[in-house]
């Protein structure tokens, strides 16, 4: 695959640039879709590395979810625990929705919507929970759940 190489002129006065056509095996061709691969994929986990939240509603948030919303912290005590399974990822965002939908005034219909969002994010913690039966953090995540459920029948939407 022919590409268009260009280099400084050797004279350094010159404003001019050398180019020329020059052939690039499959081999380099290769290299450069992997460099440019990667580069793709550290930018879109750089970009997913943290949850958004307004900084109002990350400071009630438990200080194990932290590390989802906070750059620069470190520590086990940031973190969800290992012993409470890979779908802990869904409580901490799940907790800002509710602390989002306790915001909402006047507008059932956006309260509503964050509570549903909550309760699945809870729900899906709860089941994903079920095979870490050690989990120290069970009893809020169970409290959870029925303080969204609790919210939803005051909106009689359960």
């Amino acid at each position: 695959m022919p590409l268009l190489i260009c280099s400084p002129s050797p004279d350094r006065h010159a404003a001019a640039k050398q180019c020329a056509p020059r052939d690039l095996g499959p081999k380099s061709l290769r290299v450069g879709l992997a460099v440019a691969a990667a580069l793709y994929a550290a930018i879109v986990a750089a970009d997913q590395a943290k949850y958004k939240a307004p900084s109002t509603i990350v400071a009630l948030l438990p200080t194990y979810c932290m590390h989802q919303y906070v750059d620069d912290v470190d520590g086990p005590e940031y973190s969800t625990p290992l012993e409470c399974g890979p779908g802990m990822n869904h409580y901490c965002p799940g907790l800002v929705k509710l602390h989002q939908a306790g915001r909402t005034v006047g507008n059932k219909r956006e309260r509503m919507g964050l509570l549903e969002r909550a309760k699945d994010d809870t729900e899906y913690t709860l089941k994903a929970m079920q095979n870490y039966p050690s989990c120290p953090l069970r009893k809020d995540v169970e409290a959870t759940f029925l303080e969204i459920e609790h919210q939803l029948r005051l909106y009689n939407i359960h």
